[in-house]
């Protein structure tokens, strides 16, 4: 298993969407960072930017890393089916659950740890302007257990949001299946059921990431879940479409 992890690994480390996808997100930061230290100008008795409100700015930015964690876990395995890598890959490691398992850690780890650095990185680029321009008061230990716990909370959505989009596209063997469902689910089906399904809300995908990230249930009345809760549906639906994908891919031809 250890080979085969290393193995699968080096192939997604090396795959040309996850670096560009990288580039593209440190571009952002690095205007963003721009952008906030050239705007914040506060005036006389102003405090201007204070690094502690990091905390929802790692929550908001939580949103688009989360996307880009399902389309990277879609693009691992749908890239394999349409260049018929999973077909070479069984003449070596002939049992599928396997081989699909190592693909789903080795995806939630990459996506974890990107996930992680990204944010570390994003915070860096923003404590000059809190120094020059702003504050740092506040920097206390609850201060970090707190933003600590967002990280964690967020890295862990984005992980199981990549086993998600994976698994759509070993069902659906392709790369689109699974950015196609995820567009229609996000655009259409949760404002559908929060507009004439009310009573549902409290199994949408995106309400349960809320709760689960903010930590505060309160803002999310319709939920009516603890974070608690909330991070064990999301769990739920991970191992549901995985154990799905799992059972498609062991029975299904691959020729």
């Amino acid at each position: 298993m250890t080979f085969l992890f290393s193995s699968e690994l080096r192939r997604l480390l090396g795959r040309r969407l996850l670096r560009w996808m990288i580039v593209l997100v440190l571009l952002c930061i690095a205007v963003s960072a721009v952008i906030v230290y050239v705007r914040s100008d506060p005036g006389p008795g102003e405090t201007g930017f204070r690094f502690t409100d990091m905390n929802s700015v790692w929550q908001g930015t939580s949103v688009p890393l989360i996307i880009l964690a399902w389309v990277m876990g879609a693009s691992f395995v749908g890239s394999d089916w349409q260049a018929g890598t999973i077909t070479t890959a069984l003449t070596w490691e002939a049992r599928r659950i396997r081989l699909f398992a190592a693909k789903v850690l080795v995806c939630a780890a990459v996506v974890t740890v990107g996930y992680f650095l990204l944010q570390l990185v994003l915070g860096l680029t923003l404590l000059p302007t809190a120094l020059a321009k702003g504050s740092t008061d506040g920097l206390t230990a609850e201060w970090m257990r707190e933003v600590g716990g967002v990280l964690v909370r967020g890295s862990a959505i984005a992980a199981v949001g990549s086993i998600i989009g994976m698994s759509i596209a070993m069902v659906g063997r392709n790369t689109g299946a699974a950015l196609g469902v995820g567009f229609a689910y996000i655009a259409v089906i949760e404002a559908f059921v929060r507009g004439l399904r009310p009573q549902w809300i409290p199994y949408l995908f995106g309400d349960n990431a809320g709760v689960f990230i903010t930590a505060q249930p309160l803002d999310f009345p319709e939920v009516g879940r603890s974070t608690m809760e909330s991070g064990l549906v999301l769990l739920l639906y991970a191992v549901l479409f995985a154990s799905v994908a799992a059972a498609a891919f062991r029975v299904r031809d691959v020729t």
